[in-house]
C-alpha cells in the first residue's frame, strides 16, 4: 500500500504494506472491491498506526433529526429497541439507506467463507457511510429500490423522481401538486404565478403634503395569503397617532383603522379577495395632515389570493412532514413571492450543490 498513487479497484492489495493517503481515500469513497476491503482490515487489525489513520476523520455527521453513526451501528447490531427510532426509519429514506448498507456489510461478515471480523470493522464501515454522506448513496448502483434520476433533501427526507416519472419521498399531495413537483425535479422550473390585478385609472383623493421619511413598508406590490394582512409603515417623528385607509381600484373605501398609536395595523374584518387594493397612512404633524403617498407618486397596491388557493396551501403547511419543495411551488403558483423565496432558501441550505435547487434560485428572479 505504499507509493504515491491511490489504490484503485483493479489493483491487488498487499496486506503487509502500510496505508497511503490515497488508499484511505479510496476506502472512504468506496472505490475498493470487497477483497481489498478485507485485506485492508486484516492489516489494520495488526497495525495500530494504520488503524488510527483509517479511523481518523471519520467522525459521524449527524443532525438533530437523523440517526447518528453509533445509533445506526447499535440498531443494526440489535442493541437498541426504540419505537421513536423505528418511526423515524419508516419516514426517512436517508437513514434507511445507511441502515440497509450496514446490514449488508454485517451479512458479509457473517458468511462462513469470510472469517469473523472484530467489531471495529463494522464501526469503521458505519463511519465511512456517514462521512461520505448518505445523500450520495441514493443513486448507488447496488440499490434495490427504483433508480432516481433527480433527487434533493427536503426536510427530514429525500424527494426524488424515478426514470418512470414517479415522485417519491412525499405523501398526501394532490395530483396537481405532484405534477408541479415532477416538473420542478425535471427542469428546476417554478410556476410563474399571476401578477397583481391592474387597478382602475385614478389616484387617491388627497392633496395633503408628504415627507420621504414617512412611507409604507408592507404590503407593497405583493399578493397576500391572509385576508387580514398586517399593514406596516415607518414612524413620523412628532406624530401622535396614525390612520390607515384601504381603497379598491375604483377608490371606494374598503377599510379604515381609526386613530392608532403604533406603526402597524391588522383589520378585524377580512378584506375582499381577488381585487386590486391600495392603501395609505395619514397623521397629524405640527398641525398639518400628512400622508404616506400622493400623486404622482405610485400608491402601494396588493391583492389577496383566492380562498381555494389559500386552503390548498394551508393543507400543505399542516402536513405531518411539510415538503419545502411543494410549498415553494404552491407559493410560486399563487404569486406569493416572499414565501416562495423563503422556502427555496431552506432547500438551498439543505442542498448547497444541487443543480435542481440552483435552477430554482435562477427562476426566482425571472418570476418577479
Amino acid at each position: 500500500m505504499t507509493g504515491d498513487s491511490a489504490t484503485t479497484g483493479a489493483e491487488p492489495m498487499n496486506p503487509e504494506l502500510h496505508f497511503t493517503a490515497g488508499t484511505v481515500a479510496d476506502y472512504r469513497s468506496r472505490r475498493l472491491d470487497p477483497m481489498q476491503i478485507l485485506a485492508l482490515h486484516d492489516h489494520a487489525e495488526v497495525c495500530a498506526a494504520c488503524r488510527e489513520l483509517l479511523m481518523a476523520g471519520t467522525a459521524s455527521v449527524r443532525t438533530v433529526e437523523h440517526l447518528g453513526e453509533q445509533e445506526a451501528v447499535d440498531y443494526v447490531a440489535g442493541k437498541v429497541l426504540n419505537p421513536a427510532l423505528e418511526e423515524h426509519l419508516a419516514q426517512c429514506a436517508e437513514c434507511r439507506l445507511v441502515v440497509d448498507d450496514l446490514r449488508s456489510f454485517e451479512a458479509e461478515l457473517e458468511r462462513p467463507a469470510v472469517p469473523k471480523r472484530p467489531y471495529w470493522h463494522f464501526a469503521a464501515a458505519a463511519a465511512v457511510l456517514f462521512t461520505a454522506g448518505a445523500a450520495a448513496w441514493v443513486m448507488r448502483p447496488h440499490q434495490t429500490g427504483p433508480v432516481l434520476v433527480s433527487s434533493l433533501q427536503d426536510g427530514a427526507g429525500i424527494v426524488g423522481l424515478t426514470a418512470a416519472g414517479e415522485v417519491t419521498g412525499v405523501e398526501g399531495l394532490t395530483d396537481s401538486t405532484t405534477q408541479l413537483m415532477r416538473a420542478a425535479l425535471q427542469s428546476g422550473r417554478l410556476p410563474a404565478g399571476p401578477a397583481i390585478a391592474a387597478g382602475a385609472a385614478g389616484t387617491l383623493r388627497t392633496a395633503q403634503p408628504v415627507v420621504s421619511e414617512f412611507r409604507v413598508l408592507s404590503p407593497r406590490d405583493t399578493r397576500e395569503f391572509s385576508d387580514r394582512p398586517v399593514f406596516r409603515w415607518t414612524p413620523l417623528p412628532g406624530a401622535a397617532s396614525y390612520e390607515v385607509v384601504v381603497f379598491d381600484a375604483d377608490l371606494n373605501e374598503v377599510a379604515r383603522s381609526g386613530k392608532i398609536t403604533g406603526t402597524e395595523w391588522q383589520p378585524v374584518q377580512p378584506l375582499p379577495r381577488q381585487r386590486a387594493l391600495q392603501w395609505q397612512v395619514a397623521t397629524e404633524h405640527n398641525g398639518r395632515r400628512m400622508v404616506t403617498s400622493r400623486p404622482p407618486e405610485p400608491v402601494p397596491m396588493f391583492e389577496i389570493i383566492p380562498a381555494e388557493t389559500a386552503q390548498s396551501i394551508a393543507a400543505a403547511r399542516a402536513a405531518a412532514h411539510p415538503s419545502h419543495l411543494a410549498l415553494a411551488l404552491l407559493y410560486a403558483q399563487a404569486g406569493l413571492r416572499t414565501e416562495e423565496k423563503a422556502e427555496v432558501g431552506i432547500l438551498t441550505a439543505q442542498n448547497p450543490h444541487s443543480p435542481v435547487v440552483e435552477e430554482l434560485n435562477k427562476n426566482l428572479a425571472s418570476n418577479r
